[in-house]
């Protein structure tokens, strides 16, 4: 069953520039990424840091409001280029 059956929502594709904070720095610093597509339940985004599936994060710009979320899975594209996949965790 390819990935996109097993979706709870359907995405769209939404190309958007953001800025989030991550947990490991206690949300201290902001970090830039580009938004790949987007549900009601999370989105996907290409970003230039790594990171692990459960850390959390919060998207401070590029959305209607600040929207934390969870990595549910992650990739690594380049030495400086990931993918992570995100589900929204609070409103």
């Amino acid at each position: 069953m390819s990935y996109d059956k097993q979706r709870s929502e359907k995405r769209c594709d939404y190309i958007q520039y953001i800025e989030y904070v991550h947990h490991a720095d206690n949300y201290a610093t902001l970090l830039k990424g580009m938004t790949v597509n987007l549900s009601n339940s999370g989105l996907c985004l290409y970003v230039f840091s790594p990171h692990a599936k459960g850390d959390h994060i919060i998207i401070r710009k590029g959305l209607r409001v600040d929207r934390p979320a969870r990595i549910l899975w992650h990739r690594k594209l380049d030495d400086r280029l990931f993918k992570i996949g995100l589900k929204f965790t609070g409103v």
